[in-house]
């Protein structure tokens, strides 16, 4: 319905004589894609996107260096990046100082203002990371099953429209780190 009150508004405004009929044709050319733009996007991500990969499960012992870690990680990139993705995929379980861990190191990086996403969370980590109020401090938006729904998610932060091409997939794809620990 709205639909037909914007085109009868479109039939009333338009000049007389100029044969203007809604909705127009769509005509499909032959224009290759913008390649401007395209390398525009893999440049906000390369600058602006860091995805890292502890190399071992984050647990009581190994949460202080994985902060330190990554800290360490935002710090040598120049410019700093706009959001950092952490995945979790070899953390199975998850104990109450690794969760103390991640909010000490989701507020330092907000500090420098940096946002922090967590991805690839089996359900007792994520369920683990809920009751402690982890996923609460990060905010919702910020902790996510799958890692690519993460690097999507965190691709969304970043300034401009966030049209997601396969480009733009396999460029976060890329942009994943190994953290040695």
């Amino acid at each position: 319905m709205l639909l037909d009150d914007v085109f009868s508004l479109a039939r009333r405004v338009a000049p007389r004589g100029t044969g203007l009929r809604w909705p127009v044709p769509r005509v499909r050319s032959q224009v290759t894609p913008d390649l401007a733009r395209t390398d525009a996007c893999r440049a906000s991500i390369a600058t602006d996107v860091l995805c890292l990969a502890p190399t071992r499960a984050l647990d009581h012992e190994v949460a202080p260096v994985v902060v330190g870690g990554v800290l360490n990680r935002v710090a040598e990139c120049d410019p700093v990046p706009v959001v950092v993705v952490l995945s979790l995929q070899h953390t199975p379980e998850i104990d109450d100082r690794a969760c103390e861990g991640l909010i000490e190191l989701h507020y330092r990086l907000r500090a420098n203002g940096v946002r922090l996403y967590v991805g690839a969370l089996r359900s007792p980590v994520f369920e683990r990371l809920r009751a402690a109020g982890v996923v609460a401090r990060l905010g919702v938006d910020a902790v996510w099953p799958s890692l690519q729904t993460a690097m999507l998610a965190a691709y969304g932060e970043l300034a401009g429209p966030a049209v997601v091409t396969r480009e733009v997939v396999a460029a976060l794809e890329l942009r994943m780190v190994a953290l040695p620990l």
